[in-house]
């Protein structure tokens, strides 16, 4: 296994960690059980990644792992024993969302430009992380019969995308492997995000 294959996995398998947590918090906020939590948990982390290989035309690449799997009890058993450590952490939800949303989008990008070569040029590897990060969200808000927080409040699918294209270039032109990418597209877009909630920024309406 290279090495650029190994962070890969680190990178996926982390952000399938945190966003699992993410889902499990969300899902407590609103009074679910432990198994309706674990099951929110599961398919926000899941989720985006499914959608992205459907789109790809690849095996999903959780069926054929069952270290993703491992990964989603690992978080829930760790949310459970730490769960009143984490409370005390205000708005700690919004740490594990915005670190697993950095990391999906690289891990949807870089997979894109695997798969589909050095000819398919910048906007399908974007879009592919974008919907990797952005996926397991609208499925969480679904879960949580609310309005997709990527529809109705905050610039949530601008970091992103600014993060997607910035690892598209640093890959391709300037880096060649994807430490260095992976580094400075994830300060990118927790930065972002960090920024667009504290000063409370907002698209226009339509």
């Amino acid at each position: 296994m290279t090495g650029d294959l190994i962070l890969y996995k680190i990178i996926e398998l982390s952000g399938v960690f945190m966003w699992t947590i993410s889902g499990i918090r969300h899902a407590s906020a609103k009074d679910f059980d432990m198994f309706g939590a674990y099951v929110c948990g599961f398919s926000v982390a899941l989720g985006g990644g499914t959608i992205r290989d459907i789109l790809l035309g690849v095996p999903v690449f959780w069926l054929g792992s069952t270290y993703y799997v491992y990964v989603t009890f690992i978080a829930f058993f760790f949310l459970l024993f730490f769960r009143h450590h984490i409370k005390w952490i205000e708005n700690s939800w919004l740490v594990f969302d915005t670190v697993g949303l950095a990391l999906f989008v690289i891990a949807g990008v870089d997979k894109t430009m695997h798969v589909n070569g050095e000819d398919c040029g910048m906007v399908i590897p974007v879009m592919m992380g974008c919907i990797t990060g952005v996926a397991g969200g609208v499925i969480r808000d679904m879960f949580l019969n609310e309005e997709p927080r990527i529809f109705r409040k905050e610039i949530y699918a601008l970091p992103t995308i600014m993060g997607g294209i910035v690892y598209y270039l640093c890959v391709r032109f300037v880096f060649g492997d994807v430490l260095w990418p992976s580094i400075i597209s994830f300060v990118l877009i927790c930065a972002i995000r960090f920024i667009v909630i504290y000063k409370q920024w907002n698209l226009p309406k339509f």
